[in-house]
């Protein structure tokens, strides 16, 4: 959370929700008013909080979506329990109670259990808050992960010291502790995975053949002519601002300097864009050619294309890592931009700047090359996934291709445009949808 920009994010639901509204779709904009509540409860803005979770409930139940509804109510719960509200904040969890147990949602049930448990103790009803918590801890004993064990132990210990009884409140402390070392274990050998693959990675590329680096040279010349070109562009606009405005303060010259910088890097960007798509199409023709000659050319030769075509789909990857790391960097320049103070630079350019980087970031093109590089480990996996579920919207099925390939809930977050919460609710919603196909839903965490 604390990396989390929360004024930006309320900028983006807003325009979602204008749009929403404008199409009269009240299911999304039911999702659009929950986030909107929990962003400004984190804000400590409780009067917002609960007026977007009202607007949450109202489209809810004009759209029928009860999942959509007990979440709302209870979001407001929790709201109200942090404000002190308890007869308020149980009203609402049971409310959510009832709508999940009739939906059977197992998770949502367990989640408002945990927080009736957090509200009865907070209000000195101490043996109820204990109940509720073990019924959450006995869902977790037949489905749950480890971060849902680790809060529910947490709740039992507190309880348990509020009761006098010290040695279930030291047991389930230590539970506790030990889960949450767990989780930390559990992040700190994913990253080691990755340096260890980034070490494989290097030591392959030591071994390539002499046309795989003939290759390699030619695509840096091209790039060194487009760098070329681009900064005698930069510079040459350079030029004309300074003639233009030799009047301004430092300040102003400073932070319009910056914004041409930014250009010039988003230009970059799009320069790398294009030669990976061209990559690309040369690592899907060296694959079919390596097909044809099977039958046809000595083993020899056949080894020497895979080592070529081994080539450039390591080149695709890196482009691919690129691609994700240029929506951050991009939606950092923006902020950058937005944070200059009035009058330091020249309004026109500047928006220009902003307009041309706003563009690349939501570009469906993004999706589209990262579909390539998918099916080209995984095959027919989107015709696949559409034959077993035809009635996955493409924000779900983007959602699965991304737990397909285990990234993080963050991480997940950081490409789609949404909060981490919102990413661990819409995979409890995929889960459902998905019927509990245990070799097709992905794990969720």
């Amino acid at each position: 959370k604390q990396h989390m920009d929360y004024d930006r994010a309320l900028k983006y639901y807003m325009e979602s929700l204008k749009v929403q509204l404008e199409h009269n779709e009240k299911r999304a904009a039911a999702y659009t008013y929950m986030n909107l509540g929990e962003i400004y409860g984190i804000k400590n803005e409780p009067e917002k909080s609960e007026e977007y979770f009202k607007l949450g409930i109202k489209n809810a139940e004009g759209a029928g979506d009860n999942i959509s509804l007990g979440n709302n109510y209870c979001g407001l719960g929790t709201l109200y329990c942090k404000t002190g509200r308890y007869a308020l904040a149980e009203e609402m969890q049971l409310k959510a109670l009832d709508i999940m147990q009739g939906v059977d949602d197992r998770i949502g049930i367990y989640n408002i259990y945990l927080a009736l448990g957090e509200i009865y103790f907070k209000s000195g009803q101490k043996q109820k808050a204990l109940e509720y918590t073990q019924r959450a801890l006995a869902i977790l004993k037949k489905a749950g992960e480890l971060q849902m064990r680790k809060d529910v132990y947490g709740q039992l210990s507190e309880i348990y010291a509020g009761l006098g009884n010290y040695k279930l409140a030291y047991e389930n402390h230590t539970l506790h502790k030990q889960l949450n070392d767990s989780l930390f274990n559990d992040e700190n050998q994913r990253k080691l995975t990755e340096q260890r693959l980034n070490f494989e990675f290097q030591d392959i590329q030591q071994k390539k053949d002499t046309d795989a680096r003939e290759a390699l040279q030619k695509q840096k010349n091209i790039r060194n002519l487009i760098a070329a070109g681009l900064i005698l562009l930069a510079l040459t606009i350079i030029m004309l601002l300074v003639r233009r405005h030799k009047k301004s303060s430092a300040k102003k010259q400073k932070a319009y300097n910056q914004g041409i910088n930014e250009l010039q890097e988003e230009l970059s960007v799009k320069d790398l864009e294009a030669q990976a798509l061209r990559v690309e199409k040369e690592n899907i023709q060296l694959k079919n050619n390596l097909i044809a000659i099977e039958k046809e050319y000595e083993k020899g030769e056949k080894e020497k294309l895979q080592e070529k075509l081994d080539f450039n789909r390591r080149e695709l990857v890196s482009a691919t890592l690129y691609l994700y790391q240029k929506n951050e960097l991009l939606t950092g320049l923006k902020a950058d931009i937005d944070a200059l103070p009035q009058g330091s630079a020249a309004p026109q350019q500047i928006n220009k700047i902003k307009s041309t980087i706003q563009q690349n970031l939501y570009m469906d093109a993004d999706w589209d090359k990262f579909k390539l590089h998918f099916e080209q480990v995984h095959p027919d996996f989107f015709k696949d996934l559409n034959d077993k579920h035809p009635g996955l919207t493409a924000y779900e099925v983007r959602l699965y291709a991304y737990l397909h390939i285990k990234l993080s809930t963050k991480e997940i977050a950081g490409l789609l445009n949404i909060t981490p919460a919102s990413v661990t609710k819409a995979k409890v919603r995929l889960n459902k949808k998905l019927k509990g196909d245990a070799e097709e839903i992905p794990k969720i965490g």
